[in-house]
């Protein structure tokens, strides 16, 4: 006699081989119905020069906070993302601090109803200062 769990595992084994049938949609469908649903990150024309000024070493981690923190909740207040009040030097609405030390900032702007985000800069603080690019703002 069959174990029902050993049937329970084949079936579930042979799910991935079975025609039209694509794991990663299914959970992308799970996900939406739970309203767990990604927003786009698209990063605007000067955002590349302003990695061009940030060392490179620091180039990933900033990136990997802009997926993990603005994938999913990036119109949420944590005490790494906040609104912002206009105007300010990029005219973004909201910033996000990152990075050793919190010492890069993630500028961007974000739509709720259509899911996505806008990265308008990306800069690096010291003390009172913000450099943005070859830009310096005082704070």
């Amino acid at each position: 006699m069959v174990d029902e769990v050993d049937v329970r595992r084949h079936q579930l084994g042979r799910l991935g081989s079975i025609a039209g049938f694509d794991l990663v949609h299914n959970l992308a469908i799970i996900l939406a119905m739970t309203g767990v649903i990604r927003f786009e990150i698209i990063f605007g024309d000067a955002v590349e020069a302003h990695f061009a000024a940030i060392e490179r070493k620091d180039h990933g981690a900033i990136l990997d906070a802009i997926e993990q923190q603005l994938s999913h909740e990036a119109a949420i207040r944590t005490a790494n993302r906040k609104p912002l009040r206009i105007p300010n030097a990029p005219n973004a609405t909201w910033e996000l601090r990152c990075g050793a030390n919190n010492r890069y900032r993630v500028f961007y702007d974000v739509n709720v109803e259509d899911r996505f985000v806008v990265v308008l800069a990306v800069g690096r603080k010291h003390g009172n200062r913000l450099v943005i690019g070859n830009e310096e703002f005082e704070l």
